[in-house]
């Protein structure tokens, strides 16, 4: 039915949406060269990022009876790739994020 997601300057941080998860509603996916059907959405954030910062992203799905799926996280780098705006890199290989152990690194 839709995605909830939230931005942050830490590991399920969301200071960068601090009015709550952001909601994107599904619609049917786009075909993308090696990654089968996407889901593409804005998630607007409160505050300029600077180049090099590293962000923390996490993602997840709500049916349509309202139940959520597990939460995905996923560390970027943001790199300029103009003046006005830039790009997020995945990160991989990184360190734990939690006690418990969680990467966010592909």
């Amino acid at each position: 039915d839709h995605y909830l997601v939230t931005v942050g300057t830490s590991y399920s941080g969301m200071d960068l949406t601090s009015n709550g998860p952001i909601r994107i509603n599904h619609v049917g996916g786009y075909e993308s060269t090696g990654e089968g059907q996407v889901q593409l959405g804005v998630v607007p954030v409160g505050r300029d990022l600077v180049p090099g910062e590293h962000i923390y992203i996490s993602l997840w799905a709500v049916n349509m009876v309202g139940l959520n799926s597990d939460v995905a996280h996923a560390t970027f780098e943001t790199v300029p790739s103009n003046p006005a705006s830039g790009v997020l890199d995945l990160l991989r290989r990184c360190e734990a994020q939690s006690c418990q152990g969680h990467c966010t690194c592909a």
